[in-house]
């Protein structure tokens, strides 16, 4: 839509007369929202046979869209996994929306009525709500996501406890042709 705003320059007549068009096109199940909304489609500038413009059964066109929408499900529940419910008072990785690390860590306090989204406390105190797929359980410590986070190398004492060391990566150099 805003495209098609931004092509018609502030042309108001030229800007329906492209979304009258807009309207006209069919979806994947076959018929446009034009002939959901009126029972037909709609005359336009472009040319058609009569037949086009024929009233349509609207329960047809809401059996198309009901069996797309089933269809598009069936393929994206292909894909899905079930992840575990967490509880209260769990502590949690955080990703970050922006870089996709996960780098915050943060309490569950409670848990929203749909069950995928949780309240937590950050360290700092504030209160965030987040989907369950950018939570991982703390102990559940995530994966080294580029090239310096896999430079860390955890080695282990005599006495058995853990330590990070941090060793420095190089940056390439930029070659100049």
């Amino acid at each position: 839509m805003k495209k098609l705003l931004t092509k018609c320059n502030g042309n108001w007549s030229e800007f329906r007369q492209r979304l009258l068009e807009w309207r006209n096109v069919p979806r994947s199940d076959g018929f446009s929202p034009s002939q959901m909304l009126f029972g037909r489609r709609q005359r336009s500038q472009l040319p058609a046979i009569p037949a086009c413009h024929a009233p349509i059964d609207l329960l047809e066109g809401a059996a198309a869209k009901r069996n797309a929408a089933e269809k598009g499900k069936t393929n994206a529940d292909k894909t899905t996994r079930k992840l575990k419910q967490l509880h209260v008072n769990d502590e949690v990785w955080i990703q970050d929306h922006k870089t996709g690390k996960w780098r915050e860590r943060g309490t569950i306090t409670s848990i929203r009525k749909d069950g995928h989204s949780y309240v937590i406390v950050l360290p700092n105190g504030w209160r965030s709500i987040r989907n369950r797929r950018f939570l991982r359980l703390y102990r559940d410590r995530p994966r080294a996501n580029n090239e310096e986070e896999r430079a860390r190398q955890i080695e282990t004492e005599p006495s058995g406890s853990l330590q990070l060391k941090r060793t420095n990566v190089a940056r390439p150099e930029k070659v100049s042709a």
